[in-house]
């Protein structure tokens, strides 16, 4: 990398509108500015950065405590490297880096998503072969015997068969649920599964 030899401070990341008074209002309190010039990138594109040559070093270290203030709306990214010293620095680092933010931080959430989705199918259990006189309350009482019940939705399939979804508040009886399998309830056997789905997807997603 190349540094600069004189008492320079690069300014980048600057919106289109930006001035040499702009810069001026800015940057001249860190120390006496003897040129401001503005320079395009090595690409095709219209973007460009500011050279700000002071007439001490001491505006270089004051200047680059500026780096992120916003001018004219944009936070702007200061260095005392000169972009077209580097390739390939078309690319503004303000813009990429809050792209890289932003990026990171959908990750970051989508990985979270996924791991309260997994352990909320992995609290449900899907129970199916109900008999019709199996209302909510019943069954309710009947899983309360395994653990506590979060939610509970009574349904029907495609088929007309009766069915329930039981969401424990922890995953331990909804595993017992799930390894057992079968349990006789009033001469009838109820199948207890794993579950594709929610209980109440919609407020999942909220």
């Amino acid at each position: 990398m190349a540094y600069s030899i004189k008492n320079s401070l690069f300014v980048r990341n600057l919106s289109p509108d930006v001035s040499e008074k702009h810069l001026r209002e800015i940057f001249g309190e860190c120390d006496e500015i003897e040129s401001v010039t503005f320079k395009p990138y090595n690409t095709l594109s219209n973007q460009f950065f500011a050279q700000i040559d002071f007439a001490t070093s001491k505006g270089v270290i004051e200047g680059n405590k500026l780096s992120g203030t916003a001018i004219l709306g944009v936070n702007c990214v200061c260095g005392v490297i000169d972009p077209l010293a580097s390739p390939g620095t078309g690319h503004e680092d303000g813009e990429l880096s809050l792209t890289m933010d932003a990026a990171a931080i959908q990750a970051e959430f989508a990985r979270r998503t996924k791991e309260a989705e997994d352990d909320q199918k992995f609290r449900t259990v899907h129970i199916k072969n109900l008999g019709m006189d199996m209302n909510y309350q019943s069954i309710r009482t009947l899983c309360k015997n395994f653990g506590e019940v979060d939610r509970l939705k009574v349904d029907e399939d495609d088929d007309g068969q009766r069915f329930a979804l039981v969401e424990f508040r922890e995953r331990g009886p909804a595993h017992v649920c799930k390894m057992q399998q079968q349990y006789l309830v009033n001469g009838r056997i109820l199948y207890f599964m794993e579950s594709e789905t929610m209980v109440d997807e919609a407020a999942f997603a909220e």
